[in-house]
């Protein structure tokens, strides 16, 4: 219902009933990162560690918020980690997320072959086809292969539409796909129905930032970056994203940076 603040409430006044109640702490941390206060989900997530050290998602959870503030490598730590905690309980997500800390790093043979691991485990998933597809187009002379798991991609996120049409993130994704495969007019139509559905998200106002400067529309990409930095996107995700390197060179994406929520 978007009540956040009634929300939090009652996860605090769970927590005040029960101070060893580690899903309480998960909970309030999947709000906070919701809302992108990644510096307070980290911390109710690093209580779930304290009192769950065994469980498997709270590696994979606090490498998530370690990454979108920007400590790259203590996330690649946690996942790390993660795929010892408890095996094959979430290998595919894992070896995923190693993928996407690998590409921010600029290591895209060792995301190539994260992602092609989560696609074996799971290749139905068309996160980790569209993840494999953008490591591949990093390196060139693979562009071929890009397109190919693009196309896949494609398929599946509207396979996954077919079961909810407002998912916000298969609709951002599929737009992206279809923007980074030569589909103007069909990446504008998801990405409009993904910003009506999520129109807060900041992964959302990125895939259109993203959308905007594959079509070649730079001053509206730095709009939706923009956008983007307001709902929370951090700094420290700006100045490593490797999709973002086209803009690096613009007086406003400099501006942006300095305006963006920055962690230490």
């Amino acid at each position: 219902m978007d009540k956040t603040a009634d929300s939090e409430r009652a996860f605090q006044k769970a927590i005040s009933l029960s101070p060893d109640c580690w899903s309480c702490y998960n909970d309030l941390g999947a709000l906070l990162y919701s809302r992108a206060r990644y510096g307070e989900a980290a911390q109710a997530w690093e209580k779930v560690h304290e009192l769950a050290p065994d469980n498997v998602w709270v590696y994979e959870n606090l490498g998530a918020v370690y990454f979108y503030i920007g400590q790259f490598e203590k996330a690649n730590e946690y996942w790390t980690q993660g795929l010892h905690a408890a095996p094959g309980a979430a290998d595919d997500g894992l070896y995923s997320n190693l993928g996407t800390a690998s590409f921010y790093l600029g290591r895209f043979a060792d995301a190539v072959d994260y992602f092609q691991r989560a696609v074996d485990l799971k290749p139905d998933v068309y996160i980790y086809r569209g993840n494999l597809a953008d490591a591949y187009r990093m390196i060139p002379g693979d562009s071929a292969k890009a397109a190919d798991s693009y196309a896949k991609a494609i398929q599946l996120a509207e396979a996954q539409l077919k079961v909810n049409s407002r998912d916000a993130t298969a609709l951002s994704s599929l737009a992206l796909y279809l923007a980074r495969t030569h589909d103007p007019t069909r990446a504008k139509t998801y990405i409009d129905k993904a910003l009506a559905s999520a129109p807060h998200n900041s992964d959302v106002l990125l895939s259109a930032c993203l959308v905007q400067l594959e079509a070649g529309n730079r001053a509206r990409a730095l709009a939706w970056l923009r956008k983007s930095v307001a709902a929370g996107y951090t700094k420290q995700q700006m100045l490593a994203n490797p999709e973002l390197a086209a803009l690096h060179s613009d007086p406003e994406f400099s501006r942006l940076a300095q305006e963006a929520k920055s962690y230490r």
